[in-house]
């Protein structure tokens, strides 16, 4: 929301609108990656803990073995 609201316009006297459109996508884009690796994380250490591989297990697919 914040980077949404500094695209539309940001507060008055801070900056000019190409930076603060600028930051606004840079942040935008940057919590797209953030939110990834904080997904990453925990399905890394679900994997782990639970002894899954990071492999597909589709029915019928050789695996290599």
């Amino acid at each position: 929301m914040l980077a949404r609201s500094l695209y539309a316009g940001g507060p008055p006297g801070t900056t000019t609108a190409a930076d603060l459109h600028t930051g606004a996508q840079v942040m935008y884009r940057g919590g797209d990656l953030a939110e990834a690796a904080f997904a990453a994380v925990p399905a890394a250490s679900w994997c782990r803990t639970t002894g899954r591989a990071w492999r597909p297990s589709v029915v019928g697919v050789p695996t290599g073995r």
